[in-house]
């Protein structure tokens, strides 16, 4: 009996001296998004402020940390690079939560449905008035709460662009981009080319939404355009005269113009592969053309627009750095966001992106007062044009976009005509969602 009691006294000290060492190797987190030691110590008395990002990898941020963080002596920042998959949801039900991190990345059609749960930006910290002095116009718009705080600052800005493949364009006898909508239809007839009544090159990768990647943002430049109303009261209402017929003009390019076919492989690898002459997407798709294929010879020009139109319409898709209301550090944590947006930080972030994670180039700046540094870059310096005419649609974010155009271009497409009571419907459904906000 001795014998065993000896036995399981051994047992029970072996287990806890495991439990001791499996504790302290688990206390040092690293795994993939989890915080990551940017280089340092951090002691009890620090302030470790938590960074959620997407695109820009460690590499790339840890340079820029490391001076703030000896600048500001007490001030730990922990960057987390985050998957964009989930990343919407993730960033919605997180910043609820009392544990959750303090500043994240979000797009900027998100303020309205994470407005509740995230910090004004402090008048003490950026000023309404400096802020609308800083940047381009649009971030002011995008970022602006409904009970007018600002929620957001931006360390670049970006929008749909047009993408041309200056080979087909040479081959056709073109020499120069489509400035307005009608040279644009011309030429995208021109670029097509068939065979025994099928398209074997599209002229263009527009009018269906399937295989179009940015098919929203598409819709969305062409309602504003043409100034189609799509919202009234905080609702959504498609009753506006101009709604419909924008809709048709975007899937007339399928069902009338066929230069585009819906049956196609998706716009970005009819790209690359030669086998289309125009398609849209903001500038950051230039480095999934350049990965899949760098031998395609293109470029980048501001989006066609409305003939007669005298002031141009772009359309904006970019984020903001914002501040969560559950923050314990929400000052300081406004105070590194202003401390990315100043030129010198701008500056540095663009130059660590081409030399540290090989881009051809970084993000486009959000302030006027730089951009001119880059104007006449490749590909960055069209957003750089298109920046002081960014705009985009009120209420509806990137998500509930989709979910209200998709199905009316669907419409549109199988059966050529969409009526009231279809369009009733939707707007019905999309304004239950918006009331959960």
């Amino acid at each position: 009996m001795l014998i065993i009691f000896g036995i399981i006294a051994v047992v029970i000290i072996i287990l806890v001296i495991v439990a001791v060492v499996l504790s302290n190797k688990n206390s040092g987190r690293t795994p993939t998004d989890e915080p990551t030691d940017n280089g340092g110590t951090t002691t009890s008395t620090d302030k470790v402020i938590t960074y959620w990002g997407l695109w820009e990898p460690e590499s790339v941020m840890a340079p820029i940390i490391a001076d703030y963080e000896a600048q500001n002596p007490g001030i730990k920042i922990q960057y987390v690079r985050k998957s964009f998959a989930q990343y919407e949801q993730s960033v919605y039900f997180q910043l609820a939560e009392p544990a959750s991190p303090d500043i994240v990345r979000i797009h900027n059609t998100w303020v309205g449905k994470l407005q509740d749960n995230l910090s004004p930006l402090p008048s003490n910290i950026m000023s309404s008035s400096t802020y609308a002095s800083t940047f381009f116009p649009i971030a002011q718009k995008s970022f602006t709460g409904s009970d007018g705080n600002l929620y957001a600052i931006p360390w670049e800005v970006d929008g749909l662009a047009l993408y041309y493949n200056k080979a087909l364009f040479a081959e056709a006898g073109l020499t120069e981009p489509p400035k307005d909508w009608d040279e644009f239809t011309d030429y995208a007839k021109k670029l097509t080319k068939t065979e025994g009544g099928t398209i074997t090159q599209a002229g263009a990768a527009i009018g269906s939404t399937n295989n179009i990647r940015h098919a929203d943002e598409i819709l969305g430049l062409l309602l504003l355009q043409n100034n189609a109303i799509i919202t009234n009261n905080d609702k959504v209402d498609l009753t506006d005269t101009r709604f419909l017929p924008t809709i048709k003009f975007y899937t007339d390019f399928v069902k009338e113009s066929k230069v585009w076919s819906d049956g196609f492989d998706d716009d970005l690898q009819m790209f690359f592969q030669g086998k289309v002459g125009m398609m849209f997407a903001p500038s950051w798709r230039v480095f999934d053309i350049i990965l899949s294929n760098p031998n395609v010879d293109f470029a980048l020009a501001p989006v066609p627009q409305i003939v007669g139109n005298t002031t141009p319409v772009y359309h904006a898709d970019y984020w903001g750095d914002a501040v969560s209301k559950n923050s314990k550090n929400q000052t300081e944590a406004w105070k590194f966001v202003v401390y990315l947006s100043t030129p010198e930080v701008m500056k540095k972030l663009y130059s660590n992106s081409m030399t540290m994670d090989s881009r051809a180039f970084g993000e486009p700046y959000s302030r006027p007062d730089v951009a001119s540094e880059i104007s006449t870059a490749p590909y960055v310096g069209v957003i750089m044009t298109m920046a002081p005419s960014f705009d985009q649609l009120p209420l509806l974010d990137k998500t509930l976009l989709k979910e209200m155009l998709y199905p009316i271009v669907e419409k549109m497409l199988s059966s050529g005509s969409v009526d009231s009571q279809y369009l009733s419907t939707i707007s019905e459904t999309i304004n239950q969602k918006l009331a959960l906000y």
